[in-house]
This record gives structure tokens, C-alpha cells and sequence, in this order.
């Protein structure tokens, strides 16, 4: 639980009047990114992602239907775009000190790779991006 606390304590930025949490994405460009807190406990937080409002769906860069499950072991993200035939993805990643090694699948008719694949991102290839959290944060 302590260590679960010092996690929480890194991970959350108050800021003006909004809560930013920094995150690291492997399968993500450099984008602001709106949360939506969905649960917060000790091993993970579950939020939904989605760009800020009023940012044009041609710049987004998330899918649609995107949320994240987010703790000190645990990272899985799950990927739409609402309907399940055109597109599923999800992502798991196990974070080490300089790499980390993710199972990825998609699925779907408008998949570019349908099936799954196994990276290893390099440091250099993780960005650590700012989350607005947009509601939720009473439950961090």
C-alpha cells in the first residue's frame, strides 16, 4: 500500500484548478489528451481517454472508444472505434526500467494488422504525455 501511495503522489500534478496526470504511452504521438477517471484503487486507475473538446476529429490522433488501465504494474489499453467489426485493439505492457515489452492485437475490417505482435519499445520511443483529468479526479 505505501509504495501504491508514493506511485499516486508522482502521478498526480494539481495545476490552476485542473489535475494533470503524467502518463507514459508506447503506441501514442505527442497530443493532448483529456481522462476521465472512471475507478481508482491500489493496483490501477481506469480511465477513459479522449482528446480535448473542440479539437477536430482529423487531429485527434485517439480512437474514439479508448480507455486505460494505469498502476504500478499494470498497463492495458483498450482501443475503438464503437463498432466492434470495423475495429478492436488492446495493448499490455510490462514496464521496465528503460524498455518496455508490449503484446499488441487488433482486429476488425478496418484493422491496418489485424492479429498480434510483441514490441519492445526503446526509451526513446516512450513520451510521457500530460492527461487533463476532464472529471473523476475526486476518486484519485
Amino acid at each position: 500500500m505505501p509504495s501504491t501511495l508514493v506511485f499516486a503522489s508522482l502521478l498526480v500534478h494539481a495545476a490552476a484548478q485542473s489535475t494533470i496526470l503524467y502518463i507514459p504511452f508506447y503506441v501514442l504521438d505527442t497530443q493532448s489528451i483529456d481522462a476521465s477517471i472512471v475507478a481508482a484503487n491500489p493496483p490501477a486507475t481506469t480511465m477513459q481517454l479522449a482528446c480535448p473538446s473542440g479539437t477536430d476529429s482529423n487531429d485527434c490522433g485517439l480512437f474514439p472508444d479508448m480507455t486505460l488501465v494505469y498502476g504500478p504494474s499494470t498497463y492495458h489499453l483498450d482501443m475503438g472505434v464503437g463498432d466492434g467489426n470495423a475495429f478492436t485493439g488492446t495493448a499490455d505492457c510490462s514496464r521496465g526500467a528503460n524498455t518496455a515489452l508490449c503484446t499488441e492485437f487488433a482486429t476488425g475490417s478496418e484493422a491496418n494488422f489485424p492479429g498480434s505482435s510483441t514490441t519492445t519499445y526503446a526509451s526513446e520511443d516512450i513520451l510521457t504525455l500530460p492527461e487533463t483529468v476532464a472529471s473523476g479526479a475526486e476518486r484519485l
